[in-house]
């Protein structure tokens, strides 16, 4: 529940932006809306862009493990929608280090991030390792 009259002016447009849309909570809601569709598109084009994936077959001993789309709004600092986002993830939840993957894999930060932590690191004076 959000008490709109105790947010500044942008939180308060931002937070009634936020509440005129739904958020799918399964591909099958996703795919009655042609935002999240072209959401979902895109993922995959990028996906297929950056050659993420390679089709092989699956060894008989193997299971392989599952999937899900996961979806957010993305709003522009005036609290307007700037556009719809689709991730498909991996359920790693059920893999096991050694037998099911060797590797990890770790987003890299973006820039604007690490500017503003370290604006926030020189405004109070803190040491950064």
């Amino acid at each position: 529940m959000i008490e709109y009259h105790a947010l500044s002016t942008n939180h308060y447009h931002i937070a009634k932006t936020y509440d005129t849309y739904d958020k799918p909570r399964v591909y099958n809601e996703a795919s009655l809306n042609p935002n999240w569709i072209k959401a979902i598109q895109d993922e995959i084009q990028a996906l297929d862009d950056k050659k993420i994936w390679e089709v092989v077959d699956l060894p008989k001993e193997k299971k392989a493990i599952g999937s899900k789309w996961v979806y957010k709004l993305k709003f522009r600092f005036d609290g307007s929608l700037k556009r719809f986002k689709a991730r498909l993830v991996a359920k790693g939840f059920n893999q096991k280090h050694g037998i099911d993957y060797e590797e990890t894999f770790s987003p890299v930060v973006k820039m604007p991030t690490v500017r503003c932590m370290l604006a926030i690191a020189a405004s109070h004076r803190w040491t950064i390792h």
